[in-house]
């Protein structure tokens, strides 16, 4: 028998990007699920998350999306994703609402279950899934990748969520 593989710390670090909120117009999911599709831009199932090259989609609530994607211009990725969907969609570049934290490492379900209402259980909540849930009194979304996880932190929370984490961790960060 082989000794296991080293766990790697829980380490995290701030992200940078934009942050695009898509919500569909009443009765238009479908057109604006279709859009997407047909321009390499996918909109997952609620609860669930797509990852790409270029972005991250997730779905929390019923006809809306979170598009995570590398940092351009003001409101560039805004525009961008509203020309693929068309007038079926409303989109909202919310990049200065939100902060995202990126946790590294094995541990981060045992550090967020002092914190968080939602199971974390590796065989309930894998990668592919999204989730809204609260962690340290703080509405976050939850994207879970195969190296960690993906944390959506309102921006005037993001202090109190990186001193509550830097805490869990014992380390100091940025």
């Amino acid at each position: 028998m082989s000794a296991p593989d080293p766990v790697s710390p829980l380490r995290f670090e701030r992200t940078t990007g934009d942050v695009v909120e898509v919500t569909a117009r009443r009765g238009r999911t479908r057109d604006v699920v279709y859009a997407g599709r047909a321009r390499d831009l996918p909109l997952p199932a609620m609860g669930e998350a797509i990852w790409s090259d270029t972005f991250v989609a997730a779905s929390t609530r019923p006809d809306r999306w979170w598009i995570i994607g590398p940092a351009r211009a003001p409101a560039e990725t805004a525009a961008r994703v509203s020309g693929l969907l068309g007038t079926g969609a409303i989109v909202v570049d919310q990049s200065s609402g939100f902060e995202t934290v990126d946790l590294v490492g094995a541990g981060w379900r045992e550090a967020l279950t002092q914190g968080c209402r939602l199971d974390l259980d590796p065989a309930i909540f894998t990668a592919g899934q999204a989730a809204a849930t609260t962690i340290a009194q703080i509405n976050v979304i939850m994207i879970p990748h195969p190296s960690g996880l993906l944390v959506l932190i309102p921006a005037t929370y993001a202090q109190h969520f990186r001193e509550w984490l830097t805490h869990l961790c014992g380390e100091s960060h940025s």
